[in-house]
C-alpha cells in the first residue's frame, strides 16, 4: 500500500529524456549486440536491450562522455543481473574493459551474484556454457585483486560488500586492495542495490569515512573508470537525491511498465492517504479478511503473509 501523495509530484529527468531521444532517432544505428545473447542463457527481453542501447547511446556520443556515473532505474523482478551480465560483455568487447568491481550492501547479495556470474553449474547462472566473443573463447575469474599481468580473453571481476570494501580502502593490509592499486586499472564499478549508497548524500554530512565517499575515491582513482549503479528504489523525491541522480539515471522501467508489458505477476496496488497506523490496519483487516475467504471455500493451510517495509532499520523497529 503506497501514499498516494508521495507520488503526485514527478520530478523531470532531463538526461534520461536526451538518452530516450537518442536512442529513438532514426540516425541511432545499435551495436550487433548478437554475440551478447550468444553469451548469455537467456536472450534479452526487448526492455533489457533497450536499458542496453541505451548505455551504447552514452558512451558513443562524445558530449556526455563526462558522464562515468550512471544508473539504472529497474523494478524488483525485471532482470536488472541479466542487464548488469549484457553490460559488462558489451564493455568487455567494444572497450576493452576487464576489471569489473562488483559492490553491494549485504554478503547474501554477493553470493546470489557469485551463482549468477561465476558457479557454471547453478541454475542461476546466467552466461552460457562458453561465452565466445570474436572466435575467441572468454573466461569469467574471480579475484581479490585485479592481476597486473592479464591473460588475454578474460573478465576479472572482484564481488564484495561494501563494508568491506571500504575497510580494505581505508585500513591497509596485506593482500588488501589499496587506492594506489586502482590507478593502475580502468576499472567498471557495479553498484547493486545502489540506493543504499546515498546517505552522505540524504544527511547532507561530509563523512570521510561514508560508502558514497568509498565508491567516489574509486571511480576517480582512474579518469577511465566507470560507475554503473543498478537499484529499484531511489529517492528521488527527496531534493538532494534528486540533484545527485536528474543527471545520471539513464534507463527507468518501473513497475508500472513492467506489469503493463505483461511480464510480471499480477499485483493490485492500493493507494491511500492514511497515516502508517491506519494502513497497518487495513493491511492486518484485509489479510484477515482473505484467510477467512479462503476458510470458507475449504482451501486448507491458507497462510497469507503481510509484508511492512520501511526506508530505514530504525523505522521498522518503531512501527
Amino acid at each position: 500500500m503506497v501514499n498516494k501523495s508521495k507520488n503526485s509530484n514527478i520530478k523531470p529527468l532531463p538526461f534520461l529524456e536526451k538518452v530516450h531521444e537518442g536512442i529513438s532517432r532514426i540516425d541511432y544505428v545499435p551495436y550487433d549486440y548478437q554475440y551478447i545473447n550468444e553469451s548469455l542463457k537467456h536472450n534479452l527481453r526487448p526492455y533489457q536491450l533497450s536499458a542496453l542501447f541505451s548505455l551504447d547511446w552514452v558512451q558513443k556520443h562524445d558530449e556526455v562522455q563526462q558522464h562515468n556515473h550512471l544508473m539504472f532505474n529497474m523494478a524488483t523482478g525485471s532482470g536488472k543481473t541479466d542487464v548488469m551480465a549484457s553490460n559488462i560483455l558489451y564493455l568487455f568487447k567494444e572497450y576493452g574493459y576487464t576489471n569489473f568491481l562488483f559492490v553491494t550492501n549485504s554478503n547474501a547479495i554477493v553470493n546470489k551474484t557469485k551463482e549468477n556470474f561465476l558457479n557454471s553449474n547453478s541454475s542461476k547462472y546466467l552466461f552460457a556454457p562458453t561465452i565466445n566473443i570474436d572466435g575467441q573463447l572468454v573466461d569469467i575469474k574471480q579475484v581479490k585483486n585485479f592481476p597486473l599481468n592479464q591473460q588475454a580473453n578474460a573478465i576479472y571481476i572482484k564481488l564484495t560488500t561494501i563494508q568491506s570494501l571500504s575497510n580494505e580502502i581505508n585500513y591497509s593490509k596485506e593482500n588488501g586492495l589499496t587506492i594506489e592499486d586502482l590507478e593502475n586499472y580502468k576499472i567498471v564499478i557495479l553498484a547493486d542495490e545502489a540506493h543504499h549508497f546515498n546517505a552522505q548524500t540524504k544527511s547532507q554530512k561530509q563523512k570521510e569515512t561514508s560508502w558514497e565517499e568509498v565508491l567516489d575515491r574509486v571511480r576517480n582513482a582512474n579518469k577511465l573508470n566507470i560507475q554503473l549503479e543498478y537499484t529499484a528504489t531511489i529517492d528521488i523525491d527527496k531534493d538532494e537525491v534528486y540533484e545527485k541522480y536528474k543527471n545520471k539515471i539513464i534507463y527507468k522501467y518501473d513497475l508500472n511498465r513492467f506489469m503493463d508489458d505483461g511480464y510480471s505477476k499480477k499485483v493490485f496496488r492500493l493507494e491511500a492517504n492514511n497515516d502508517n497506523n491506519q494502513k497497518l490496519l487495513n493491511a492486518i483487516l484485509l489479510s484477515q479478511y482473505r484467510k477467512r475467504i479462503a476458510h470458507k471455500l475449504n482451501i486448507s493451510d491458507f497462510k497469507p503473509v503481510v509484508l511492512v517495509k520501511s526506508n530505514r532499520i530504525k523505522t521498522s523497529e518503531k512501527v
